[in-house]
C-alpha cells in the first residue's frame, strides 16, 4: 500500500516530467556531496535541475506523465538532469564532468519526449550550443554583406586614388 508521502512524490515527479520534455539520465555512483554540489552549479547555469531519485517512483511517474521507455534506464543508483534550456549545453556539462571525474556515467536521456541511448546524449554534447550555432548564423549573414559593401567602395576609392596621383604630378611638375 503506497503512502500518502510517495504519492505525493510520483506527483512531483510526474509534474517534472510533464514540465520537460527533455532530460539525462546518469549513474552518479561515487561521486561524493561536494562532486554533486559542483556539478549542480555548473547545471543551474544552464537552468537544469540535477535530482536523485528512486528508480520506482520515477518509474511510477513517467508511466503517469505517459513517458515509455525509460524503464529499462531506470536501474542502480539514477540522477536525473530535468534541462529547461538548452539540452546540448546540459549534455556538454555532464559529458565534461563525467570526463574529469571517471564516476559520473551517462545513460540515456529523453529528447523532445523520445528516448534516446548515451551515444545520442553523447553526440548532443558534441554539438555547439545553440548561441554557438547563432553566432555562426549571424556570421554567415554578414559576410556577404561586407562583401558587397568593400566593392560598392571601390570606384570611389579607385577614383580618389587616380585623382591623388593626378594632383601629385601637377604639383611635380609646376
Amino acid at each position: 500500500m503506497p503512502t500518502a508521502e510517495k504519492v505525493q512524490k510520483v506527483q512531483e515527479i510526474a509534474e517534472l516530467l510533464r514540465g520537460h520534455s527533455d532530460l539525462i539520465l546518469s549513474d552518479y555512483r561515487g561521486l561524493t556531496v561536494a562532486d554533486i554540489t559542483e556539478l549542480r552549479r555548473k547545471l543551474s547555469s544552464d537552468q537544469t535541475t540535477f535530482r536523485v531519485l528512486k528508480n520506482t517512483l520515477v518509474k511510477r511517474a513517467a508511466s503517469e506523465a505517459g513517458i515509455e521507455g525509460l524503464d529499462e534506464h531506470l536501474q542502480g543508483p539514477i540522477a536525473i538532469a530535468f534541462c529547461g534550456g538548452d539540452i546540448t549545453a546540459a549534455a556538454k556539462a555532464l559529458n565534461d564532468f563525467g570526463k574529469d571525474s571517471e564516476k559520473l556515467e551517462i545513460r540515456a536521456g529523453l529528447l523532445d519526449g523520445k528516448v534516446i541511448d548515451a551515444s545520442q546524449v553523447v553526440v548532443l554534447a558534441n554539438l555547439p550550443s545553440r548561441d554557438e550555432l547563432l553566432a555562426k548564423l549571424v556570421g554567415s549573414l554578414n559576410s556577404p554583406l561586407s562583401g558587397l559593401v568593400r566593392v560598392l567602395n571601390r570606384p570611389p576609392q579607385s577614383l580618389a586614388t587616380v585623382l591623388g596621383q593626378i594632383v601629385k604630378q601637377k604639383e611635380e611638375a609646376a
